[in-house]
């Protein structure tokens, strides 16, 4: 008998990726704190950051769900060795947006499997995206017309 395919996540987005993909899931959101794992890195990699936080997911989870083969994911965005994080407030997306103008910076995707208390695989692919340069005014109309979405 095959073991049944668990998402750890909420995300819409993920959730139709796999749909997509033709597969067969159940979803179930991961219970962990996220920034507090992260404290606990120290001043980890992108790359380990990401990992770190997939796996978490997908143990916490398959701990609730010892039969299933259960995938947990996580996505960071780096410009070297800075870790972006949703932003909190306008001026921070503001700085935040700023400082990647002109510049190339990486989303960092991992994703692990786990089933029962063990990672069975994992993997972190990367993608490059640059941003042109952008001025105080186009940022401040952006985040304007965007409201609190940025948020």
């Amino acid at each position: 008998m095959t073991a049944p395919l668990l998402l750890a996540s909420s995300s819409p987005f993920r959730r139709m990726l796999m749909e997509n993909a033709g597969l067969t899931f159940s979803c179930e959101s991961a219970s962990i704190d996220e920034r507090a794992i992260e404290a606990t890195l120290g001043d980890a990699s992108p790359d380990t950051v990401a990992l770190s936080l997939a796996k978490a997911k997908a143990l916490d989870v398959a701990a609730r769900n010892p039969q299933a083969l259960v995938i947990g994911s996580d996505q960071t965005m780096s410009l070297g060795e800075r870790v972006y994080h949703k932003s909190s407030s306008r001026d921070e997306a503001k700085e935040n947006l700023l400082s990647l103008s002109g510049k190339t910076h990486r989303l960092n995707s991992a994703i692990a499997f786990a089933r029962g208390n063990e990672i069975v695989w994992e993997h972190v692919s990367h993608a490059e995206l640059s941003v042109r340069p952008l001025t105080e005014e186009f940022v401040d109309r952006y985040l304007t017309r965007v409201g609190e979405k940025v948020f």
